[in-house]
């Protein structure tokens, strides 16, 4: 036996979220929501980074700006002390976190 296996049946849909879950574990990545100022977090089409990420991780991914023009983030979820923290560019990231960038103008 092989003790990292997975049995899976693609034709009958036996244990596919069972594997997606072990690929996320081991390839050690995580998903981060993003949330516009104002608006509702898009929960449909998370950002998937690896663990140990950071907000200006996150910067760096999503424009070559970010960083420069960055104010300071909002993060909910388990990387949080309380709901809507604010965060800077070093702030590390956990699985399923939402997270607002502020940026300068």
């Amino acid at each position: 036996q092989l003790p990292e296996a997975f049995l899976i049946s693609a034709d009958k849909n036996i244990n596919i979220e069972e594997l997606k879950q072990g690929l996320f574990q081991k390839l050690r990545l995580i998903r981060v929501y993003l949330k516009p100022q104002r608006e509702a977090p898009d929960m449909d089409e998370p950002l998937i980074m690896k663990q140990g990420c950071t907000v200006g991780d996150i910067c760096d991914r999503l424009h070559k700006d970010f960083r420069n023009l960055f104010r300071y983030a909002q993060v909910w979820g388990s990387s949080a002390k309380h709901k809507a923290q604010h965060a800077g560019l070093d702030h590390v990231l956990h699985d399923g976190d939402i997270l607002t960038i502020v940026l300068r103008k």
